[in-house]
């Protein structure tokens, strides 16, 4: 199943130590990394003025992507919004 999962960041991230921002900022990018090898993360975005990613998975299940997801550095201090998509037929 593909999922577009957008995710934007709380402000309480802001109120951490710089230091602590960027440690988590560094397993983020780990995160997407590890993912995208393994070929269930397809496609990010960063969605420009607003602190966040759109991206494009490919998981079994909602429920993997939400297990997939709690593995996120950030996932504490961030909104997730999740969408079942599907291909749309060639026109």
């Amino acid at each position: 199943m593909k999922f577009l999962i957008i995710c934007k960041t709380k402000d309480t991230f802001y109120t951490l130590t710089p230091e602590v921002r960027k440690q988590l900022h560094d397993g983020q990018e780990a995160f997407w990394k590890k993912n995208a090898k393994e070929g269930k993360l397809k496609e990010i975005y960063h969605l420009i003025g607003k602190h966040g990613t759109a991206a494009i998975w490919e998981v079994n299940s909602t429920e993997e992507a939400e297990e997939i997801f709690r593995d996120l550095p950030t996932y504490h201090y961030t909104h997730f919004k999740l969408y079942v998509i599907s291909e749309w037929k060639k026109l």
